[in-house]
């Protein structure tokens, strides 16, 4: 253990050296930038009179991981957060404002007034200038959720869709306009980095808004082939400018190269990054986001696939590789399965130790996640045929309110073992089973060993591999 402690800290090491050499085009705020990950601090201070609750939420996107948590803070006291920041990035607070900061800044927010739908906030110490544009930007839009609803808003108005780009251009001509006339201090970075991200943000609503219109809506849309000129903006290596929007449109851009270049699956836009941008840097942070969602969704595939693929920087993917496994592994294979408190949908108690001496199969799903609800059918046949064969499925639901649960768990003829876990025990759940993007599958052992800590979803499980099961 120790041995690979060390191996992985000199892979970091030279990880670190290795981005530092990068390309001033990848990185125009290279100062900011850091692909393995470094701490950024959060500092709160309660000026008001009540105590206060905040919930955030933010992602981590080499590997990919969610952070949610609450602190409470007392009138006059002060808390923080410390999170793994690979760029300059948002953490959303109590879906009402967000705070801005980067790998190796420190964020003092002070709180003054709390009103969601009006907050007063006084920015202090790194990014302190950054977040007074974003209050008056997200002020300027009514809110922040508004930089992409109002696309969305905008498409759904459309009877033609190849009227989208011009709507769409003009939504983002007065959100450069709102940037090009902000007169307070702003360093010298900020404003060509802002530009590239509004310009992004653009891009990917562009793609994402057609692609869900598709999706809900159940059959595909006729665009002409000039809808997606856009795209020529997006794959220049040396325009690429790291933030969390760059990587939604990027990853957009990827999907649809894969489907013109007919590669299926989840590993089609891992292909098509490697046949267009083969040892790129865009390559390189497009291989590691899918890479990291890869391992999620099939890690047999992952452990194959990472094995092949060549990267700009070599050392990147050998670092990205070991982050994946120290920071994607829980639960850990060969140690017994962490222990869950769960209720059953008659509201019995019961724990994962009641159905030891079978083969387990756990399945984790929310209410709001649609490709979870996508795999009830087969999780339903994967039940009835392997529940006399000392095999049970068992589904848990969690993040989700109660009676949501009940609802879906009718709705959808829930035929396995159904239960649910409360959702204030999210954070410890989400802890212990690395539960960041369902749905995801466990398999344990008789014995209540972990096996397969992402096994392939119900829909993805060939016969082969559940008689070996």
């Amino acid at each position: 253990m120790k041995k690979l402690i060390l191996f992985v800290l000199i892979c970091l090491s030279t990880y670190k050296y290795v981005e530092a050499q990068t390309s001033p085009g990848m990185l125009l705020n290279k100062q900011y930038v850091d692909l393995k990950g470094r701490a950024g601090n959060v500092i709160f201070i309660n000026s008001t009179p009540d105590q206060i609750k905040l919930g955030y939420l933010f992602f981590n996107w080499f590997p990919y991981q969610e952070f949610r948590d609450t602190i409470t803070i007392a009138p006059g006291k002060t808390d923080s957060i410390s999170l793994t920041y690979n760029f300059p990035d948002f953490v959303d607070v109590n879906n009402s404002f967000e705070v801005y900061n980067a790998p190796g800044g420190r964020v003092t927010c002070e709180i003054k007034g709390l009103d969601k739908q009006k907050q007063n906030l006084v920015f202090s110490g790194s990014f302190a200038n950054e977040n007074n544009y974003y209050q008056a930007y997200h002020k300027f839009l009514g809110h922040y959720s508004q930089e992409t609803r109002a696309y969305y808003a905008a498409s759904d108005r459309l009877t033609d869709w190849n009227l989208f780009p011009a709507k769409a251009d003009s939504i983002t001509k007065t959100r450069l306009k709102f940037l090009d006339d902000y007169k307070d201090d702003l360093p010298d970075w900020f404003k060509p980095h802002e530009r590239r991200r509004l310009l992004y943000n653009q891009y990917f609503l562009l793609s994402n808004a057609l692609v869900s219109k598709e999706f809900y809506g159940g059959k595909p849309i006729s665009v002409d082939k000039s809808y997606y000129d856009f795209e020529k903006q997006v794959n220049r290596d040396t325009d690429m400018v790291l933030n969390s929007t760059y990587l939604y449109c990027i990853n957009d851009y990827f999907g649809h190269k894969a489907r013109l270049l007919k590669l299926e699956g989840m590993s089609g836009p891992i292909y098509a990054i490697d046949k267009l941008y083969h040892r790129t840097d865009i390559g390189d942070v497009s291989l590691m986001l899918d890479l990291g969602k890869l391992y999620r969704a099939n890690k047999l595939s992952y452990d194959s696939l990472i094995t092949t693929l060549q990267f700009k920087q070599p050392e990147r993917k050998l670092a990205f590789d070991s982050l994946v496994q120290i920071k994607l592994g829980a639960p850990r294979i060969g140690k017994r399965a962490p222990a869950m408190k769960l209720t059953d949908i008659n509201g019995k108690v019961v724990s994962l130790n009641d159905y030891l001496g079978n083969t387990i199969i756990v399945n984790f799903w929310a209410v709001w996640c649609g490709p979870c609800k996508a795999e009830f059918p087969d999780e339903n046949k994967l039940y009835n045929e392997y529940k006399n064969k000392k095999l049970v499925v068992i589904n848990v639901c969690f993040d989700s309110d109660k009676e949501a649960w009940l609802r879906d768990s009718k709705k959808y003829n829930l035929q396995m073992i159904n239960l649910y876990s409360q959702k204030s025990d999210y954070n410890e759940l989400l802890r212990r089973y690395n539960l960041s993007a369902p749905p995801r599958s466990v398999l344990i052992d008789k014995n209540g060993i972990v096996v397969n800590n992402y096994l392939p979803r119900a829909s993805m499980l060939r016969k082969e591999e559940l008689d070996k099961i």
